[in-house]
């Protein structure tokens, strides 16, 4: 199965319901996962790990990569594009079966 969000669908989830909707999905059975998705541009995903709030609609800005891995995916790709002067987007691309593969593999 495989799922593409782009240009700002999974802001709108708080963080939890996020992680839930992830984990729901990883569920599912083998699946790739493709996010185009906005990030404020003063969150430091790397300090902050956790969702935060930001533009004129509140949406969330989130650490998808965080949240991704802990849903139970593995990324094998991650980069972003500068957009407007209050958020630029992350471009995630995502699957729960790499590692399963890698790991059967090492057996």
């Amino acid at each position: 199965m495989i799922f593409v969000t782009s240009r700002g669908v999974l802001e709108y989830f708080t963080e939890s319901k996020l992680l839930d909707f992830l984990q729901q999905i990883n569920r599912l059975g083998n699946t790739i996962f493709v996010a185009i998705e906005p990030n404020a541009v003063n969150h430091d995903l790397n300090a902050n790990t956790g969702s935060e709030p930001y533009g004129y609609e509140r949406s969330f800005s989130h650490n998808y990569k965080v949240l991704f891995k802990k849903a139970g995916f593995t990324l094998w790709h991650s980069s972003i594009k500068d957009s407007t002067l209050d958020h630029y987007f992350s471009y995630m691309g995502a699957d729960n079966y790499s590692k399963k593969a890698v790991m059967v593999a090492l057996r």
